[in-house]
């Protein structure tokens, strides 16, 4: 029998599933390697088989995961006493979904929202997917002409970037406007794969917007339209010199509340995405990024109450040391006389 593998390691799997993998061995000891597509050893070691020849390997995920950096695949290998009984290709993913890997990026995009989503001119989208065939992408839209009828038209998108198998698409509505007609749906399609967009004709002015990487290290946005809060933090360092109370050493930090507004249901899943993301921008109005910040507590607490809306808060710091002298939170635009406000 020699060794082999007792866990179910499909050729597509995500970095979540590799947290324990369990084999079962009638050899002394077990020289285990795991290696990445360049055969170059990550991990190394000899296990010893229980009584019952049960070998268990275990925080594989994460020797992986720092392989990865900042992909969201790659391809691996298990080695067993110099023999491989193990060739995979590994989608980033730190939390267990509901679909094997096969199947997710058979039919999903890699975000979590799979639902339909709103979304407005103006406002960046990106989506990204597992597409190693090069499937082409579309957008199936529908438009309110001017005489009150639904019009359809598909519209061809170009990939933005692509990283190994995984493709980068920006799917912002901008993209699909056609002059005299109102756009008011969009659906983004790859192969068996879509997401659709409901898009707001009149929506809440924003108060904000994040660029950050999801759970599957791709870029994602999220809007705000609710409340925001500014609250720098100050430190002093104070004594007394030549007989006078002095201060210095002063230091600074911006911290603000960003408050996403009332969401649709399902939205949850990006929220919950952005508060463990470690890669976190204000996006600037052009749709680039801004500057980096350090989300440090948040609300995105879920229910199924009767009376629930979603709606989320994020407290989130500059990333780098001292503060920003940005325009303050207004409630009219800069065309408006400011001394009432």
């Amino acid at each position: 029998m020699a060794t082999t593998l007792v866990t179910n390691i499909d050729s597509l799997v995500f970095l979540s599933d590799l947290e324990v993998i369990q084999m079962s061995s009638n050899e002394t000891s077990v020289a285990v390697t795991v290696c990445d597509s360049r055969r170059q050893a990550l991990f190394s070691t000899v296990l010893y088989p229980h009584s019952n020849g049960s070998v268990s390997l275990f925080d594989i995920d994460r020797i992986i995961k720092n392989s990865l950096r900042d992909s969201a695949t790659g391809s691996f290998s298990i080695w067993v006493n110099g023999e491989a009984i193990c060739f995979m290709t590994v989608i980033r993913s730190d939390v267990k979904l509901s679909l094997p890997a096969t199947e997710w990026a058979r039919r999903r995009f890699l975000t979590a929202m799979t639902g339909e989503r709103d979304t407005a001119v103006g406002r960046l989208e990106t989506l990204s997917c597992y597409n190693p065939d090069r499937l082409p992408c579309r957008a199936d839209c529908l438009y309110l002409s001017p005489a009150g009828r639904i019009v359809a038209r598909q519209v061809a998108i170009g990939a933005t970037e692509t990283t190994g198998d995984v493709t980068e698409y920006d799917v912002s509505p901008r993209r699909f406007v056609r002059d005299g007609y109102e756009l008011v749906h969009f659906t983004v399609r790859v192969g068996d794969m879509a997401q659709a967009y409901r898009v707001i004709v009149s929506p809440p002015p924003l108060t904000g917007a994040f660029l950050f990487r999801n759970n599957f290290n791709c870029w994602e946005t999220l809007h705000c339209h609710g409340e925001v809060t500014a609250d720098p933090q100050y430190s002093r360092v104070t004594a007394m010199v030549n007989g006078s109370f002095e201060a210095y050493d002063i230091g600074e930090t911006d911290k603000h509340v960003a408050s996403t507004g009332v969401m649709r249901f399902g939205a949850e899943s990006i929220a919950r995405d952005l508060a463990r993301s470690g890669s976190v921008y204000l996006l600037n109005p052009d749709g680039t990024p801004g500057e980096r910040v350090i989300i440090t507590d948040c609300s995105v607490a879920d229910s199924n109450a009767y009376d629930f809306t979603p709606s989320f808060s994020f407290t989130y710091r500059l990333a780098r040391r001292g503060a920003s002298d940005l325009d303050g939170f207004r409630i009219f635009d800069h065309t408006f006389d400011p001394t009432y406000e």
